[in-house]
């Protein structure tokens, strides 16, 4: 009960920090950072995943609710906790994913600069994906998704490198 509140607030932080401070950045006139990909990138591995996948449901459908986006956050929020542990067992490798205690915190940095960079570039990808939705509008969503996900990216390892301790939740 205690990690579940736990990370109730910590999703609760990210989902106050991504309406009010993260929405209203517009770099370069379309760049936004969707730093609530930290919740599902810093969950620990050997959490539930029925837990993981309700909470990142919940709060994709909290940023949906505030930003009236008709659940393009949700999806492609729960889409990436849904298959974070296959990226990262393929990226940190099989047998480090079996230490009782394991965090991405712990993995050399080209492995978590590579773990941050594919799961934000795929929730980016799905999530434009999502909102252009016609085949016209590919052109559009482009730079849309590379430069968003480079942004995201960047602020998530910022914040990994900062924290020195893995989120227990």
């Amino acid at each position: 009960m205690r990690s579940f509140l736990s990370d109730l607030s910590f999703l609760a932080l990210l989902c106050l920090l991504q309406v009010s401070l993260f929405n209203h950045i517009d770099f370069l006139g379309y760049i936004n950072p969707y730093i609530y990909i930290l919740f599902v990138l810093v969950y620990l591995p050997q959490g539930n995943k029925f837990h993981l996948l309700f909470l990142a449901f919940l709060l994709g459908w909290s940023i949906d609710h505030f930003m009236n986006t008709g659940g393009l956050h949700a999806s492609s929020l729960t889409f990436v906790a849904y298959f974070r542990l296959n990226i990262l067992r393929f990226i940190a490798g099989k047998n480090i994913l079996n230490e009782r205690d394991f965090s991405i915190y712990e993995l050399s940095f080209a492995k978590r600069f590579s773990f941050v960079f594919f799961m934000v570039l795929l929730h980016t990808h799905i999530l434009f994906s999502l909102e252009f939705m016609e085949i016209s509008n590919l052109k559009k969503a482009f730079p849309n998704v590379l430069f968003n996900a480079l942004f995201t990216g960047f602020l998530c390892l910022v914040y990994l490198s900062i924290t020195k301790k893995p989120y227990k939740g």
